[in-house]
C-alpha cells in the first residue's frame, strides 16, 4: 500500500468533481462574452437606423435646404421639405393683427363686484352673452374663456386701484374682428384692430389672416414679423455640402456594423482569435442585409429603384462600403431628383389644418384619410382669482381655463 500515490488519485478524483462547475464557468464566460458581442452590434445597429432616418426627406429635408433673410429681425424664414431653389424679394406694409377691445369701466380689483353687468359680444354675426358666475369681475371673464368662442378675456391692472376688462380675438387677421355691446357699461375702446397682413413679394401685393405664411413660396415658411423699410431678400438653395454629409455618415455607420460583425463571428482554431458570436449565424445575417441594400438597391419615393452607384455607394471586394463623394456630387448636379427621390418617402397633406411633419422609413405608400374631430388645447392662465374661500379659510386659489 505504501507504494500507491494516494495524492495523484485524491488530486484526480477531485479533479473530476470540479469539471461541471469547470464547464458552467465556461458557459457562462462564453455567454457574458455573446451578451456583450450583441450589445455592440445593437449599438452599431442603432446608430446605422439614426443615419438613415436623418436622411427621411420630409423630416430633414429642411435640413438640406440652405435659407436665409437679410434681415431676420422682419423675416424670419425657414424650409418646408421641397427642396427648391429661389430667392425673393419681401416687403411688408404692415402685418396681421388680432383685434383687441377694453371695456372703459374701471375695477377696484380683479374680485370687486361687476354690478349685475352682462358682456354682449357679436363674433361674426353670431350673438353671444355672458354673466359672472360669481358676480365679479373676475367670473365674468371666466365664463369668456370657458366658452371657447375664439375671444379671451382678461382683467388688467392699469393703474393703481384701477382694473378694466380687455377682450382679445386669438387669431390674428379682419376676420377676427368682434363687435361688443356697450348696454350696461360706460362705453369700450378698440385697442387693437384686427386686421391681415399686407406685404409684397418681388412686386406683388398679397394679403394674408396670419403672420406665418407657407403658401407664397414653393417650399419656404415666411414669418411676418414688422414694417420693412425696403427690400428684404429670402433665398434658398439645395445644400449639397448636407446631403454629401449625411450620406456619407451613412456609410460609416454602415461599415461600422460590418466591421463589429465581423469582428465578433471570426472563426480561427485560436481560441484568443475567435469571436464571441463565431456560431451564430444570426449576427452574419444581420451583415448581409447591409450589404444587399447595395446590392438591390434603394426603392425610391415614387416605387422606382435607384441604383447605390448613383449615390456614390459601393461594395468593395472585402465585402465593406465605399463612398466616392465625387459620383455623389455628380449625380447632384445633373440629375438631383434622383438623390432625393432615393433619400426616403415623403408626404403631404390637401388641408391646412394638418401638416405632415416626418415620414418614417416605415411608411406605407398611399392615401390615408384623416378627420380631425377637436384639436388639442393649451391650459393658460386667466389672470384672476377664483372666488374667496369660506369664513375662517385663509388659501386663495387659482382658476386656468383652456383657449
Amino acid at each position: 500500500m505504501s507504494n500507491i500515490d494516494t495524492k495523484s488519485i485524491v488530486s484526480s478524483l477531485m479533479a473530476l468533481e470540479r469539471r461541471p462547475q469547470d464547464q458552467l464557468r465556461s458557459r457562462i464566460s462564453d455567454l457574458q462574452r455573446a451578451q456583450t458581442a450583441w450589445s455592440q452590434i445593437g449599438d452599431k445597429l442603432t446608430a446605422l437606423k439614426t443615419a438613415s432616418e436623418a436622411l427621411a426627406p420630409t423630416g430633414s429635408a429642411s435640413k438640406l435646404i440652405s435659407v436665409s433673410s437679410d434681415d431676420s429681425a422682419l423675416v424670419g424664414v425657414r424650409s418646408t421639405g421641397a427642396v427648391t431653389t429661389t430667392s425673393a424679394a419681401i416687403e411688408i406694409d404692415h402685418i396681421a393683427a388680432a383685434h383687441s377691445v377694453v371695456m372703459t369701466d374701471t375695477f377696484a380689483s380683479t374680485s370687486a363686484a361687476d354690478g349685475g353687468r352682462t358682456l354682449a359680444l357679436t363674433i361674426g354675426g353670431t350673438p353671444h352673452s355672458f354673466t359672472s358666475d360669481d358676480g365679479t369681475i373676475g367670473g365674468l371673464a371666466r365664463a369668456v374663456n370657458t366658452a371657447g368662442i375664439g375671444v379671451t378675456a382678461r382683467v388688467l391692472q392699469t393703474g393703481t386701484g384701477s382694473y378694466q376688462l380687455a377682450l382679445s380675438a386669438t387669431k390674428t387677421g379682419a376676420a377676427s374682428v368682434f363687435s361688443v355691446s356697450n348696454a350696461g357699461w360706460a362705453g369700450s375702446t378698440v385697442a387693437r384692430a384686427g386686421t391681415d397682413a399686407q406685404f409684397k413679394v418681388d412686386g406683388v401685393t398679397l394679403t394674408r389672416s396670419s403672420n406665418t405664411v407657407s403658401d407664397a413660396l414653393d417650399g419656404l415658411e415666411l414669418t411676418l414679423k414688422g414694417r420693412t423699410s425696403g427690400q428684404v431678400t429670402v433665398s434658398a438653395s439645395r445644400d449639397d455640402d448636407a446631403v454629401v454629409s449625411k450620406v456619407k455618415a451613412l456609410v460609416d455607420a454602415a461599415n461600422s456594423v460590418l466591421s463589429t460583425v465581423s469582428s465578433q463571428t471570426a472563426a480561427s482554431a485560436s481560441a484568443g482569435a475567435r469571436g464571441a458570436l463565431s456560431t451564430d449565424n444570426t449576427a452574419r445575417r444581420a451583415a448581409d442585409l447591409v450589404r444587399s441594400f447595395v446590392a438591390k438597391g434603394v426603392t425610391g419615393a415614387d416605387g422606382s429603384t435607384v441604383a447605390t452607384s448613383k449615390l456614390g455607394i459601393s461594395l468593395t471586394r472585402d465585402g465593406t462600403l465605399s463612398f466616392d463623394e465625387s459620383a455623389l456630387r455628380d449625380t447632384l448636379t445633373n440629375a438631383p431628383a434622383t438623390v432625393f427621390n432615393a433619400l426616403g418617402r415623403g408626404g403631404t397633406s390637401s388641408k391646412d389644418g394638418l401638416k405632415v411633419t416626418n415620414v418614417t422609413s416605415a411608411a406605407v405608400e398611399g392615401p390615408r384619410t384623416v378627420t380631425i374631430t377637436r384639436a388639442a388645447t393649451q391650459a393658460f392662465m386667466v389672470g384672476v382669482p377664483s372666488p374667496p374661500p369660506p369664513a375662517g379659510g385663509t388659501t386663495r386659489s387659482w382658476r386656468t381655463a383652456a383657449w
